[in-house]
């Protein structure tokens, strides 16, 4: 989303030049197919007339584009603050937490929170908390509704409903979704919820992987810090006390005289 000519700039001067001129709209916001496809998103919405489309879907691009122009621009100013620091070098949790503040949808309730609002037929599963998830062939005979946790022949198992809870249950445990979840028990639904969540996580990872890779070039520690932003974006980004108490070793207890 964000126009070529700042996403090959690196100097704070030359992007703050480029903020000044005119908007050029990426790539993406160029594409014929997306543009139809938000035009027939407007009509749906009941504005009946073409131009007025043409104009809404104009509007939204401009704003959507000077958004993401401003946040690449602050992000090309850290960097250029990080390299000439003389300070110690920043943790992936600081790095990352650096990142979280250039996302839009931050304040967006956590994946954990969206899955259990969709309004739909539910029930509660309970989701082992250890072992790799793994289901069967789609082409099996037997078991292609059964979740399988880690590789022994008594590891845990989920029978779910069909097929697409199955896959939905499998997903959400690999998004460390464990305990007791509530999942659409219709079959539809549930491969509706599996894809939209997917599409939500694969576009949040190409976004966390660009911040990252704006921050730091080791690939370890973008690994790192994408799978920090992941977890953020499925629980929710601790708060600093939290991280403190969870930090806390249990050879050093909370003095209830002392406040943290």
């Amino acid at each position: 989303m964000v126009e070529q000519q700042l996403m090959e700039c690196h100097s704070p001067e030359k992007a703050a030049a480029i903020a000044a001129g005119p908007l050029v709209l990426p790539e993406e916001l160029r594409q014929p197919d997306r543009r139809d496809l938000d035009d027939a998103v407007f009509e749906l919405l009941g504005v009946s007339d073409s131009k007025r489309r043409t104009e809404l879907v104009d509007r939204l691009y401009a704003a959507t584009a000077e958004h993401f122009r401003q946040i690449r621009v602050v992000e090309i100013q850290k960097m250029e603050q990080r390299s000439k620091s003389k300070t110690a070098r920043l943790t992936a949790e600081e790095l990352a937490a650096d990142a979280w503040d250039g996302v839009y949808f931050k304040d967006q309730p956590p994946l954990s929170e969206w899955l259990g609002s969709g309004g739909t037929p539910s029930v509660v599963i309970h989701i082992p908390s250890e072992g790799a998830p793994r289901v069967l062939d789609d082409q099996a005979m037997f078991d292609r509704e059964t979740v399988f946790f880690g590789k022994d022949k008594k590891a845990a198992r989920v029978v779910c409903a069909s097929r697409a809870q199955a896959l939905l249950v499998k997903r959400m445990a690999e998004l460390d979704l464990r305990g007791g979840r509530s999942v659409p028990d219709g079959e539809a639904a549930c491969r509706k919820l599996i894809e939209e969540l997917n599409s939500r996580v694969e576009a949040a990872t190409v976004e966390f992987d660009t911040l990252a890779s704006g921050r730091v070039s080791e690939p370890k520690v973008r690994a790192e810090i994408v799978a920090l932003l992941l977890r953020w974006l499925v629980h929710g980004k601790p708060s600093p006390r939290s991280r403190i108490e969870a930090a806390r070793s249990p050879n050093q207890p909370t003095n209830p005289g002392q406040s943290t």
